[in-house]
C-alpha cells in the first residue's frame, strides 16, 4: 500500500517538479530557433494520460511574423500536446518524443508579391567553431515517434505571383510508424472535408471531399519510399496508385502508376460540384469509366520524367429520378502525355467531348502541342443548346428560370507565332456564336437577365460583336464592336483589346451592384449615400473602350438623364472621359479614373463640373456636403462648380477623407439662406431678427480640401443694405473656425439690438479703444465650435476696417500729430514684412527641392531594388518549378516572365510617378512662395 501511495505521489509531483524546466525549455527552444513571435496562453503536464510517460501541452498558440511580416499571423493552434518518455526527461540529456497531437490548427501559408514565403521563419545558420561547440550545452531530441496527428485543421495557401489559391477545411491526419528506425512502415490516413484550388480566378477544384489511406514502406537511410495498399478518394471517385519514389540521388527517380478500376461514370460525375450538390445519391447514371496514368523516370533541372493521364467515358448518361429526361450519349476522351525530357513535348488532347440533351447533340474537342515554345491549338465547338431543356434534366430549384438557345459553330486552329507575326492566312479561326431569347434567373437576390439576340463572329484577328442586346432587371444595353487579340490573351501572353459602342434606355446601377439591405444604417455611416458597395480590382491585360449613351441612369438616389461619354479599361484603371448629362434640374460633366495599380487601396481622381444644381437637392444626394457644408440644406437657389479631387477609397468605396485632396470654385445664383444654426445664434446674440433670413446676391467662392479640412478663401457677401466677408474652415470631425466681417447700417437695428451694440463698444473702450458708433456698424464675428453647436462671438476692435465709424475730434488731432512718425514706422515694418516673406519663400522652395530630389532618388533606388528582386525571384520560381514537375515548370516559367514584366513595369511606373510627384511638389512650392510674397505685399500695402 505504501508503495502504491508513493507511486501515485510521484505521478502527481513529477509534473510540477519538471514544470519549470520544460516551460523554460519550450520558450527558449522556440524563440531561439524561429524568426517569429510565438505566444501561448497556458501549458500543462500530467502522467495519467499516457502512463508511465509524461504528457506536456501548450494551449492557444499563435505564430506571427516579424519584420516585414509583422502582424501577419502564420498559424494558430488550440492545443499542441507532446508525449515524452519520462526517463528521458529525468535524465535530461536526451528527450524522446512518442506522440505529437495538433488540435484545431489554422495555418495560413502565403508567397508574397516579392516572392518571399511567410513561412520562412528559420534563422540562417552561422558556422560555429569546434571550440565554441564543445563549450556550449546542447539539448537533443531523439524522435522515437509512434504517432503524429492533426485534428480539425484549416490550411490556406496563396501564391500571389502565380495567382494560385488552395484551401483545405476540416483536415484530419494520422501518421503512425517509427521514425527513428532505418526502415519502417508508415501508415497515413488523411481526410479533408472541403478542398478547393483555383489559379488566376479559375476554379479547378471546388469543395471536394478528399481522403487518402496509404501504407508506405520507407527506407529512411537511402530515402526510398515504396507505396503499397494506397487509396485516394475524391468525393465518390476512388483512385489506386503504386510504385516508388527514390529521393536519395540528386535527381529524384519516380516510378508511379495509378488507376480507377472499380469506378463508374457516376463516381466521375461527383467531381462536378453542381451535380454533386444536387441529390447525388438518388442520381441514376450509366456508362463506363477508365481512369489511369503513370509517372516514370528521373526529374532533373532540365528534363521531366515521362507521364501519362488518360480519362475515357463511353456511352454514358445520367438522370435525376424526379425529372423527365436524361443527358445521354456522353463521350469523353482525354489524354495528357509526355514521353519524357522537355516540357515542350507535352501533348494535351481532348479527342472527344460529346453529349445530347433532349436529342440535341453538342460536341467539342481540343488539342495543344508545344505548349512552351510555340503553342499549337486546335479547338472546335459545334452544336445547339436549348436552355429551356435544362430544367428537364437538372433540378434548378426555387423559382429559377432558364430559357433560350445557344448555337455554336466555332473552329480555331494554328500556332501562336502565326498570330504574333500577323500571318493570319496561316491561322484558321472562323465560326459564330448565336444567342437568342435567353432568360436567366436563379433566385430573389438577383434580377432577371435576358439576351434578346446576340451574334458573335470569330476571325483570327478578332471577335466581331455584330450585336448583343441584353437586359438585367431594369437595365438594358445594345452593344456592338470588336474584341481583338483574344487568342493571344487566352494563351496568357497579350492584353485583350476591344472597342465598342453601346446605347441604353435605362441603366440602374443600384440593381447592378445590389442595394443596401439597411439604407438608414448605411446613410448614418456614409453620410447620405445608401448603396452597399465594395472596391474591386481592375484586371490586368485589359484594354477596352466603350463609347456609350444612356437615356436614364439611376445611381443611389440620383436620376441622371441624357448621359453620354466614354469608358476605358486600361492599365488596371477604369477611366471616364467627357461623361455628360442632366441631373437635379441642371447639368454635369465628369472625367477621371478609378485605379487599383501600385496601391493596396483603390484610388479615384476626378474632375467634376456641375451647372445650375439645386442647393437642397444636392445636399440630399451627396454625402460629402452633409459632412462639410450643411448650409446647402438651408439655402434656396442653385449653384455651379468646377472642382478636382482625388482620394483613396475604403473597402465599402466610401472616400477615405484623411487622404482626400480637392479644390474648386463655386458660383451661385441669387439665394436665400434661412434658419441656419450659426445665423440664428448670431441673431440671438445681437437681437437682430433680420439675420435669420438673408437674401444674398450671387457668390463666387474658392475652396480647398486637404488633410480632412475644407478651407474657404474669404469671399464677399452682398445683401440689401448690408455687406460681409466670410472665410475659414470646416474639419472632418465637424469642428469649424470662421471669421465673418459685417458692415450693417445702424438704421436696420432696433432698440434692443442697439443696446447690445453700445455694450460691445463700451467693452472695447474699457480695454483701451476709443469707439463711437456711427451710421454704419462694422462687426467682426468669430464662429467656432462645431457645425451642430457653433459658438458665435461678435467683437468690436481697432483696425483699418474696425467698427470705429465716428472718432472724437480730440483723438483725431492726436493721430495727426503722430502721423509722420507712424508713416515712417509703417514703411520700416512693411519692408521688414517683405524681407521676411522673401526668406520664407526661399526656404519653401529650398525644402521642396530637397523633398523632390529625395523622392526621385528614393524611387530610382526602389525601382532598381524591384528589378533585382524580380530577377532573383524569377530564377527562384523556375528552380522551384523544376522540382515539382512539368506542369509546375511550365507555370513557373510563365509566372516568372510575367512577374518580371510586371516588376519592370512597376519600376518604370515608380520612377514616372516619383517624377510627377516631384514636379507637383515644386509647382506647389512655387505657388506657395508666390502666395507668401503676394500676401506680404498686401499686408505691407495695408500698413502704408
Amino acid at each position: 500500500m505504501i508503495l502504491i501511495i508513493l507511486v501515485l505521489a510521484l505521478m502527481v509531483a513529477l509534473p510540477f517538479v519538471f514544470r519549470g524546466k520544460l516551460m523554460e525549455l519550450s520558450r527558449n527552444e522556440i524563440n531561439k530557433n524561429l524568426e517569429a513571435r510565438v505566444d501561448f496562453e497556458d501549458f500543462g503536464m500530467n502522467m495519467f494520460a499516457h502512463f508511465p510517460n509524461l504528457s506536456f501541452w501548450l494551449d492557444e498558440i499563435t505564430i506571427s511574423g516579424t519584420g516585414d511580416l509583422s502582424g501577419d499571423t502564420l498559424a494558430s493552434v488550440s492545443r499542441l500536446s507532446v508525449v515524452f518518455d519520462i526517463m528521458s526527461v529525468i535524465r535530461g540529456d536526451e528527450y524522446e518524443v512518442r506522440k505529437i497531437s495538433v488540435l484545431n490548427p489554422d495555418i495560413s501559408l502565403k508567397v508574397m508579391e516579392n516572392g518571399n514565403p511567410n513561412w520562412d521563419i528559420l534563422p540562417e545558420e552561422e558556422p560555429a567553431s569546434v571550440e565554441e561547440n564543445s563549450d556550449q550545452e546542447a539539448t537533443s531530441f531523439n524522435v522515437s515517434l509512434k504517432k503524429f496527428e492533426i485534428i480539425n485543421g484549416l490550411i490556406t495557401y496563396e501564391d500571389i505571383p502565380a495567382g494560385l489559391k488552395i484551401n483545405a477545411t476540416g483536415l484530419n491526419h494520422i501518421l503512425s510508424g517509427n521514425l527513428s528506425a532505418a526502415q519502417t512502415d508508415l501508415r497515413t490516413k488523411t481526410q479533408i472535408n472541403e478542398f478547393s484550388a483555383e489559379q488566376d480566378g479559375i476554379a479547378y477544384m471546388s469543395n471536394i471531399f478528399m481522403a487518402m489511406d496509404a501504407l508506405i514502406e520507407a527506407d529512411l537511410v537511402n530515402e526510398v519510399y515504396t507505396f503499397r495498399e494506397n487509396k485516394l478518394t475524391l468525393n465518390e471517385l476512388i483512385l489506386q496508385f503504386e510504385g516508388s519514389v527514390d529521393m536519395g540521388n540528386t535527381d529524384p527517380n519516380i516510378m508511379l502508376s495509378f488507376n480507377a478500376p472499380e469506378n463508374t461514370f457516376k463516381n466521375f460525375l461527383s467531381l462536378i460540384p453542381a451535380i454533386y450538390s444536387k441529390d447525388f445519391n438518388s442520381l441514376q447514371a450509366s456508362g463506363n469509366l477508365a481512369f489511369n496514368g503513370y509517372v516514370k523516370g528521373s526529374y532533373t533541372g532540365s528534363a521531366l520524367p515521362a507521364f501519362h493521364l488518360g480519362i475515357n467515358v463511353d456511352q454514358a448518361s445520367f438522370q435525376y429520378p424526379d425529372l423527365p429526361s436524361a443527358v445521354d450519349q456522353i463521350y469523353l476522351n482525354i489524354s495528357l502525355d509526355n514521353p519524357g525530357g522537355d516540357a515542350d513535348n507535352t501533348v494535351i488532347d481532348i479527342k472527344r467531348f460529346h453529349f445530347s440533351m433532349l436529342d440535341t447533340p453538342f460536341e467539342a474537342r481540343l488539342r495543344v502541342t508545344h505548349p512552351v515554345s510555340d503553342p499549337y491549338i486546335d479547338v472546335r465547338l459545334n452544336g445547339e443548346i436549348d436552355l429551356s431543356a435544362v430544367e428537364k434534366v437538372y433540378p434548378l430549384g426555387g423559382e429559377a428560370i432558364l430559357a433560350g438557345t445557344i448555337d455554336a459553330g466555332i473552329s480555331v486552329k494554328g500556332r501562336q507565332s502565326s498570330i504574333e507575326n500577323q500571318d493570319y492566312d496561316q491561322f484558321d479561326a472562323f465560326g459564330s456564336l448565336m444567342l437568342k431569347d435567353i432568360t436567366y434567373f436563379m433566385n430573389e437576390n438577383y434580377e432577371v437577365t435576358t439576351i434578346r439576340r446576340g451574334q458573335l463572329n470569330f476571325t483570327p484577328r478578332y471577335i466581331d460583336f455584330v450585336n448583343l442586346d441584353l437586359k438585367y432587371g431594369q437595365s438594358d444595353m445594345l452593344l456592338q464592336g470588336k474584341l481583338e487579340d483574344y487568342i493571344l490573351y487566352a494563351m496568357g501572353d497579350h492584353s485583350l483589346n476591344g472597342s465598342f459602342t453601346g446605347s441604353s434606355k435605362v441603366l440602374n446601377v443600384n440593381q447592378l451592384i445590389g442595394e443596401s439591405e439597411d439604407a438608414d444604417a448605411d446613410q448614418e455611416l456614409t453620410g447620405g449615400d445608401t448603396l452597399a458597395l465594395t472596391t474591386f480590382m481592375v484586371p490586368q491585360k485589359i484594354d477596352i473602350l466603350i463609347d456609350a449613351s444612356f437615356d436614364k441612369v439611376y445611381y443611389d438616389n440620383l436620376e441622371l438623364k441624357n448621359v453620354n461619354g466614354k469608358l476605358i479599361v486600361r492599365d488596371e484603371k477604369v477611366s471616364l472621359q467627357n461623361i455628360q448629362g442632366d441631373m437635379l434640374d441642371g447639368t454635369f460633366g465628369l472625367s477621371g479614373s478609378y485605379s487599383t495599380k501600385n496601391t493596396t487601396k483603390a484610388m479615384v481622381d476626378f474632375n467634376l463640373q456641375l451647372d445650375k444644381i439645386s442647393f437642397r437637392q444636392a445636399f440630399k444626394s451627396f454625402g460629402i456636403l452633409q459632412k462639410f457644408a450643411p448650409v446647402f440644406n438651408r439655402a434656396s437657389g442653385n449653384f455651379s462648380t468646377d472642382m478636382a479631387f482625388s482620394t483613396m477609397l475604403k473597402e465599402d468605396m466610401s472616400p477615405d477623407y484623411t487622404s482626400f485632396i480637392g479644390s474648386g470654385i463655386l458660383n451661385t445664383s441669387a439665394l436665400t439662406v434661412e434658419n441656419l444654426n450659426t445665423l440664428n445664434k448670431l441673431s440671438d446674440a445681437l437681437k437682430f431678427e433680420s439675420l435669420k433670413s438673408l437674401n444674398i446676391e450671387p457668390l463666387n467662392i474658392s475652396f480647398d480640401i486637404e488633410n480632412g479640412k475644407l478651407t474657404v478663401t474669404p469671399f464677399d457677401i452682398v445683401m440689401k443694405n448690408m455687406q460681409a466677408k466670410l472665410g475659414g474652415w470646416t474639419a472632418l470631425d465637424q469642428t469649424i473656425n470662421y471669421e465673418l466681417k459685417m458692415q450693417v447700417p445702424r438704421s436696420l437695428f432696433g432698440t434692443e439690438s442697439n443696446n447690445v451694440l453700445d455694450n460691445l463698444a463700451n467693452q472695447a473702450n474699457a480695454q483701451g479703444a476709443s469707439i463711437t458708433i456711427g451710421k454704419t456698424v462694422n462687426l467682426d464675428v468669430l464662429i467656432s465650435g462645431s457645425l451642430s453647436d457653433p459658438v458665435v462671438k461678435p467683437l468690436m476692435g481697432r483696425s483699418v476696417n474696425s467698427i470705429v465709424e465716428d472718432i472724437k475730434q480730440g483723438v483725431v488731432d492726436e493721430i495727426d500729430k503722430k502721423k509722420e512718425e507712424l508713416e515712417q514706422n509703417a514703411k520700416a515694418e512693411a519692408q521688414k514684412i517683405l524681407n521676411n516673406a522673401e526668406l520664407q519663400a526661399a526656404k519653401v522652395i529650398e525644402e521642396a527641392q530637397k523633398q523632390a530630389g529625395q523622392l526621385r532618388e528614393t524611387a530610382r533606388d526602389a525601382a532598381a531594388k524591384v528589378k533585382k528582386e524580380a530577377d532573383d525571384h524569377a530564377q527562384k520560381l523556375i528552380a522551384e518549378g523544376k522540382k515539382n514537375g512539368m506542369l509546375a515548370e511550365v507555370a513557373a516559367k510563365k509566372t516568372a516572365d510575367e512577374y518580371k514584366k510586371n516588376a519592370y513595369n512597376q519600376a518604370g511606373n515608380m520612377i514616372t510617378e516619383a517624377d510627377k510627384k516631384a514636379d507637383a511638389i515644386m509647382q506647389k512650392a512655387n505657388q506657395q512662395a508666390d502666395k507668401i510674397r503676394s500676401d506680404a505685399r498686401k499686408q505691407a500695402d495695408a500698413l502704408l
